[in-house]
């Protein structure tokens, strides 16, 4: 009950957190039912809402501690039935005794005999406090007083009673702990999802406004311009992010009112990145001076494909002194393996 509450007070805090650093503080201070339905931070990228996380997290969690004991539960089983029905089962080398063919069955009726006594004799807790020898001793003493003649010798049959007794009491043993832990840790899963995820929108967001600055300056090219006609096409080719903005920018322009600068101050404040950032600062320069937004774009663009040259370079650099250190290392371990064994069979020791 302890780690189900710690994991529902973290996963409020990794949200908050995550809202924190994505979203205006303002937000915080709403009331807890705002909080609850609250689509910035880690979430703002999704359909999810903050109670459809903490579910999925219980589900995850009850879901995989059942696994587990479900998997325990089937080890348990299948081991308890190769105790109780394997004659060739664990012995410690010293006690291994061939036993012929036609009395297999009567030393293996004889073995669980003495280990069904032994298991009504001894509970876990004295199979961990009390050491083999002395329970293989008590084990040899009771083979001893037995009135009839074991297939094995006893100390034997104690070794191997001793293993299967010591065996059915250790597979039994449930680790809750490492069970909850592990489901706790699964749990996370869906956080895990929603980062991957959003680190893929904001990457398909930021080469969608370089492409969009190109459609910029191709259409701004063809005089003469429409500034409404551009934002249209920009709508039809940006991303669902930024398509959001782009409409409402659209909106303002159509209703000819004061809100096209509060549209492309909110659309400013919304982005997620630096590049996005400027973008809209430059599409509201294109509003009041269009030939001077695409000087900006047109330099924006050259700067971002120097900036792309240099770093695959960078990275072609690096692959090729990765690629020769390996190769120098390869070739290092050759001479070796062929000089040592030479070295040897020359026997230069000897000259000096």
């Amino acid at each position: 009950m302890f780690l189900i509450l710690t994991a529902v007070v973290t996963s409020l805090v990794l949200l908050f957190i995550g809202g924190y650093h994505l979203s205006k503080k303002k937000r915080f201070t709403a009331k807890v039912k705002d909080t609850l339905s609250y689509r910035g931070g880690i979430l703002r990228f999704t359909t999810f809402s903050l109670i459809t996380i903490l579910i999925a997290q219980v589900i995850i969690f009850a879901l995989v501690f059942i696994f587990l004991i479900s998997v325990k539960a089937t080890s348990i089983n299948y081991y308890t039935q190769k105790i109780e029905t394997s004659f060739e089962y664990r012995t410690d080398l010293q006690y291994m005794k061939q036993v012929p063919e036609e009395r297999v069955d009567t030393a293996f009726r004889q073995e669980m005999m003495i280990y069904e006594q032994a298991l009504a004799t001894w509970t876990k807790d004295d199979i961990y406090n009390i050491s083999q020898d002395d329970i293989s001793f008590m084990i040899e003493s009771y083979v001893k007083d037995l009135k009839m003649e074991p297939v094995l010798p006893a100390d034997t049959l104690a070794n191997k009673v001793y293993n299967r007794l010591f065996d059915y009491y250790y597979y039994r043993e449930y680790d809750y702990t490492y069970y909850l832990m592990l489901s706790l840790m699964l749990s996370f899963t869906p956080y895990l999802y929603l980062v991957l995820y959003n680190m893929q929108v904001l990457n398909r967001d930021r080469r969608n406004v370089n492409f969009l600055k190109k459609l910029i300056v191709v259409n701004g090219s063809i005089k003469p311009v429409d500034y409404s006609t551009i934002i249209e096409d920009l709508i039809t080719n940006a991303t669902p992010n930024i398509q959001h903005r782009l409409k409402k920018i659209r909106d303002a322009l159509s209703n000819n009112t004061k809100n096209t600068g509060a549209a492309f101050k909110d659309a400013i404040t919304d982005s997620t990145s630096l590049s996005e950032r400027l973008f809209f600062e430059n599409l509201e320069v294109a509003y009041n001076d269009f030939d001077l937004a695409i000087d900006i774009f047109r330099d924006e663009i050259i700067i971002e494909n120097q900036r792309s040259k240099r770093k695959y370079r960078k990275k072609a650099e690096s692959m090729n002194s990765l690629g020769t250190m390996i190769f120098l290392v390869v070739m290092t371990i050759c001479c070796l393996y062929l000089i040592i064994p030479w070295s040897k069979l020359m026997n230069f020791g000897s000259l000096f």
